[in-house]
């Protein structure tokens, strides 16, 4: 995570995409891709609030979020964040 925050200008935003479990499967969802099935191992799911506590700690607020059901019983979470110090657009006079 510090890489990637490292790369958020001071006035940026940061997009985050997570897949969420699924009702039949818990883990990371299986793939017909086979290069991607053999990184699956390296991946975890991340629970979207505690990210969003961490991100918080880093002066990171949740600005949006939404959730977009798939086919097969996948989910996937959006977030969107801006660092505290950054003006949203409606507050510039």
């Amino acid at each position: 995570m510090k890489n990637a925050l490292s790369l958020v200008a001071t006035t940026g935003w940061l997009s985050v995409v997570l897949q969420l479990p699924g009702k039949e499967e818990q883990g990371v969802a299986s793939t017909r891709y086979t290069s991607v099935q053999t990184l699956k191992r390296d991946f975890a799911l991340i629970d979207a609030f505690e990210l969003q506590c961490r991100l918080g700690a880093k002066g990171f607020q949740l600005v949006e979020q939404r959730t977009r059901s798939l086919p097969a019983g996948k989910a996937l979470w959006l977030g969107v964040f801006m660092q505290k110090e950054t003006v949203l657009p409606e507050e510039v006079a």
